[in-house]
C-alpha cells in the first residue's frame, strides 16, 4: 500500500504529514503558529481526516499551530498523542482547544510513551509501521529538559527503518535506537540536536548514515535570520 510523506518548510521547527489514504493523514509535529501546514489546511477545499497528531514534545516550534488547526471546520482530528514534559498548568494552556474538543467527545487525548522499554507501534498498514522508540515514562519523568524527553519515531518497512524523526532528542540516542542504513533522517532542525556541542556528535553522525537528510534551517527562524532557505520535500 502506497503512502505519501511530506516534510513542510516551517522555518524554525518541524512539521510532517503522512497521507495514509485518500484525504486521511497522520501529522508528526505541526510547526509554529500559522505554519505552512496549517495554511494549507485552511486553504484546501477538501474534508481532511487526521487520524493522529503526534507531538514529539511541546515546544512552540513543534506545536504552535495546533490550536489553529483544531479550529479549522473541515479538518477532523481523531487523536492527539503528547508527552507530559512540563507542569500541568502550562499543558492546560497549550492544549486548551484540544481539551474542549475532548470534553465534547470530538477527539481523544493520549500519552505518547513506550512501555517496558519496548518500541511501541503507533500505526501500521501491514507493510509499514510507525514506531515510537523513546521515551518511556521514567525517561520522560526524569528528563532534564523537554528536548531530552523528545520522542524518537521511525517509519519501518519489512527490513529496516525508512524514515527517522528525532525531534529535538540527543543525536546519540537517535543513532543508538535506529538502523544505521536508514533511507531518510528528518531533522535535526536549526538549533538542534540537544547534544550538538558535544565531542561525541561526529561519532554519532558516523554511526547513523541515512541516504537523505531533510533539515529545517530556513530564513524564517528565531536562531539565525541569515539561514539558508529550505523547501518543502516530498517522497
Amino acid at each position: 500500500m502506497q503512502i505519501q510523506v511530506d516534510f513542510w518548510n516551517v522555518g524554525q521547527g518541524d512539521a510532517s504529514s503522512i497521507k495514509i489514504c485518500q484525504n486521511e493523514f497522520i501529522f508528526i509535529d505541526v510547526g509554529p503558529k500559522n505554519s505552512t501546514l496549517s495554511q494549507w489546511l485552511r486553504l484546501t477545499q477538501k474534508h481532511i481526516k487526521v487520524k493522529y497528531i503526534i507531538l514529539t514534545h511541546n515546544d512552540s516550534d513543534h506545536i504552535g499551530a495546533l490550536n489553529n488547526i483544531l479550529k479549522i471546520p473541515h479538518v477532523e482530528v481523531s487523536n492527539i498523542l503528547l508527552l507530559f514534559d512540563r507542569p500541568a498548568s502550562k499543558l492546560q494552556s497549550l492544549f486548551r482547544v484540544a481539551y474542549e474538543k475532548y470534553r465534547n467527545d470530538e477527539l481523544q487525548l493520549n500519552r505518547l510513551e513506550i512501555c517496558d522499554k519496548s518500541p511501541k507501534i503507533l500505526w501500521s498498514n501491514g507493510e509499514l509501521s510507525l514506531i515510537l522508540k523513546h521515551p518511556d515514562m521514567a525517561e520522560n519523568l526524569y528528563s532534564s529538559s523537554c528536548n531530552d524527553a523528545s520522542a524518537i519515531i521511525s517509519l519501518k518497512g519489512a527490513e529496516k527503518d525508512l524514515i527517522i524523526w528525532g525531534g529535538d532528542a540527543f543525536f546519540g540516542k537517535v543513532a543508538k535506537l535506529n538502523d544505521p542504513d536508514s533511507e531518510i533522517l528528518f531533522g535535526p532542525h536549526h538549533g538542534a540536536p540537544q547534544d550538538k556541542d558535544r565531542a561525541t556528535l561526529k561519532k554519532n553522525i558516523s554511526n547513523l548514515q541515512p541516504k537523505s537528510c531533510f533539515i529545517s534551517m530556513g530564513t524564517n527562524n528565531s536562531y539565525n535570520p541569515h539561514g539558508v532557505k529550505s523547501e518543502s520535500c516530498r517522497i
